[in-house]
């Protein structure tokens, strides 16, 4: 459980940072194929036009993070979790409402120390 909470926490800290990824990994298609900038060499854009785009999509203009790209494995991962955390939760308050015996007496041990004296 603590495994699925820890990629949870990771896919929500580095979404922002998804774009850096995407661009690093892809470098040549990007430089390529999807800088706006091909037709002017002399600019040395290499893509990071194309970055800045990808980077200005995912902050709105009051600068919050915008989750459009990642939504749905973000949605299926928190959804199936909390679904199985509901679920596991239900099962530990109904075996503790079963098993919620609670012994207040104290004197059922003490039998052993009043023994009569022996002669």
């Amino acid at each position: 459980m603590k495994k699925i909470y820890i990629i949870i926490v990771f896919i929500v800290l580095f979404r922002p940072v998804a774009p850096l990824v995407e661009y690093w990994v892809n470098y040549e298609y990007v430089s390529k194929v999807l800088c706006e900038n091909v037709s002017k060499p002399e600019l040395e854009c290499n893509g990071k036009c194309h970055l800045s785009n990808e980077l200005s999509k995912s902050f709105d203009k009051s600068g919050k993070l915008v989750f459009d790209k990642y939504n749905t494995l973000y949605d299926y991962l928190v959804s199936g979790t909390f679904r199985y955390l509901s679920f596991e939760l239900a099962l530990v308050w109904r075996s503790e409402a079963l098993d919620s015996y609670v012994n207040n007496y104290n004197y059922l041990q003490v039998s052993s120390l009043l023994d009569p004296p022996i002669f």
